[in-house]
């Protein structure tokens, strides 16, 4: 039994690195932002090109979610975060918005 656990970490953890790996592959082949919502948490992960593509000083990959609200356009907000909180877990959520740069320009 012993033995099929550890069998059993060690698939997890190979298939958890190559995943990993195919995420960072990804991330460098788009200039995307990418980034991932833990609502249970109310934290935001961003990938590493925030900064290179909207120009925010240097700051945490892991924040609060209010950061990125309070980055939303104005005329963009309501609708954003109603669209955003209504998206089921799980599911793939898509919309159009604008987000603050490090400038301040939209």
């Amino acid at each position: 039994m012993a033995r099929s656990a550890r069998r059993h970490r060690r698939t997890v953890s190979r298939k958890a690195q190559q995943n990993e790996r195919r995420y960072r592959t990804a991330a460098r082949a788009t200039r995307d932002v990418i980034w991932d919502a833990d609502l249970e948490n109310g934290t935001i992960i961003f990938g590493e090109t925030l900064q290179e593509t909207l120009g925010h000083a240097e700051v945490e990959r892991l924040l609060p979610l209010s950061w990125w609200e309070e980055r939303l356009h104005p005329d963009d907000l309501e609708e954003t975060r109603a669209s955003f909180y209504a998206c089921p877990p799980g599911a793939r959520w898509v919309a159009e918005y604008r987000v603050q740069r490090g400038d301040g320009s939209y």
